[in-house]
């Protein structure tokens, strides 16, 4: 199991063509799980397959956004020229991103923490913590988001 093993298999076992198909099937729908969040993005600097999973945040800075990308326990900066609808949109196949105030997008998945005055701590790798502030306009929609990530988990 430690090479993600699906199933054990007996050749000699009658239904061992069925249960190999069986067995391959599982395996190609685990392999489209794990890939899906692939995604291709045009920075500044490089032209880069990631997984978006590794998105941290974005911000954005006058025509720019910054994405924070998780990358072996240290976040990088990269930059791209584009508006914030754009990356909402790029990104609205995966629910687990959440737009908290006017420029700045989280993924769900880093949120460690929310106190009662809508601070959020974000917590990526070993030594990676930040903190934000939801606007109060994006409070009830980031509470719905969060709940919905936490189902789906």
């Amino acid at each position: 199991y430690r090479f993600d093993a699906i199933r054990y298999l007996i050749k000699h076992e009658p239904n061992f063509n069925l249960e190999l198909c069986d067995c391959l099937n599982k395996a190609i729908q685990l392999k489209q799980i794990k890939t899906k969040n692939i995604k291709y993005f045009d920075f500044i600097d490089k032209h880069i397959q990631l997984n978006v999973e590794n998105i941290v945040y974005i911000q954005s800075d006058k025509h720019y956004l910054l994405y924070y990308i998780l990358v072996k326990n240290d976040l990088v900066c990269f930059k791209k020229r584009s508006k914030m609808s754009e990356a909402i949109e790029d990104l609205s196949d995966y629910c687990f991103f959440s737009l908290i105030r006017t420029g700045l997008l989280i993924n769900l998945k880093y949120v460690k923490s929310i106190n009662k005055r809508g601070i959020i701590c974000i917590e990526a790798g070993e030594n990676i913590s930040k903190l934000f502030i939801i606007s109060d306009s994006n409070i009830d929609k980031f509470l719905s988001h969060y709940m919905k990530y936490l189902g789906d988990l």
